[in-house]
């Protein structure tokens, strides 16, 4: 009530968690800036952390803010290829491909690269090399033009994004990201043989943690006095993209 919710509709709700059984590790609820509810599954604490899946590709997106912002990443709209080229050989059929793809359309889910997503089974998450890996396919649309889920442009993104940084994601998050913001317990898994962690999957991150990302985007990046994302790239990431509203 001293935030100004309702405690009854808070209850109701935490009574529904529990009562349907579902896999709920964690529930955190911040209003302005103040601890509202913290409560976790049994025998879980706030140390533990937890797979993020796909949300891991909301904290790549973070990253390249981040990049963004200190001039390492000049633009949403270079090619790949300016990016990734001086530390990754292509063959000219790929390389013209990265030419045509820019950094936003990959962020986007919009390369334009043939990819059917099965997040169980496909064989990028084990591939050597998922960068060489996802550029392999044909382009079937225009880059920037269609929508389509895809863990082959989270896996070209985070090539760009560890290009840019000229460290691994994992070393730069701790850097810019994650030691800033006082996460603790971050681990990064399914690092591929040529030393990239994967952009759309396997992080992991404590639930206070994660309550502490939306809280920045909520501040328009502002943290303690710094800014660790510019409010321009809050707004460009919250606004739906050309090739599909809802992403």
């Amino acid at each position: 009530e001293q935030v100004g919710m309702r405690p009854g509709k808070i209850a109701d709700a935490i009574d529904s968690l529990r009562g349907n059984r579902r896999d709920i590790h964690a529930l955190i609820i911040l209003r302005s800036c103040r601890m509202v509810v913290e409560l976790y599954a049994e025998k879980l604490t706030r140390d533990h952390n937890h797979a993020l899946y796909s949300v891991t590709k909301s904290v790549l997106a973070t990253l390249i803010g981040v990049l963004l912002k200190q001039g390492k990443l000049p633009s949403l709209d270079l090619p790949i290829s300016e990016v990734i080229g001086a530390s990754t050989a292509l063959d000219a059929g790929t390389l013209e491909k990265a030419r045509r793809i820019r950094v936003r359309d990959v962020m986007s889910m919009a390369s334009g690269l043939e990819h059917v997503d099965d997040p169980l089974i496909h064989p990028i998450l084990a591939a050597a090399d998922r960068l060489k890996f996802a550029l392999g396919p044909e382009l079937v649309h225009e880059p920037g033009r269609r929508y389509n889920y895809s863990n082959g442009d989270a896996s070209i993104a985070d090539a760009v994004a560890a290009a840019a940084a000229g460290k691994d994601l994992l070393s730069f998050g701790n850097e810019v990201l994650f030691k800033p913001l006082g996460f603790k317990n971050v681990e990064w898994w399914f690092r591929d043989k040529s030393g990239r962690y994967p952009g759309g999957w396997g992080l992991r991150l404590r639930a206070i943690d994660m309550a502490r990302l939306g809280q920045l985007y909520l501040q328009n990046g502002h943290w303690k006095g710094k800014i660790i994302i510019d409010a321009d790239f809050v707004r460009e990431a919250w606004r739906p993209s050309p090739a599909a509203a809802h992403y």
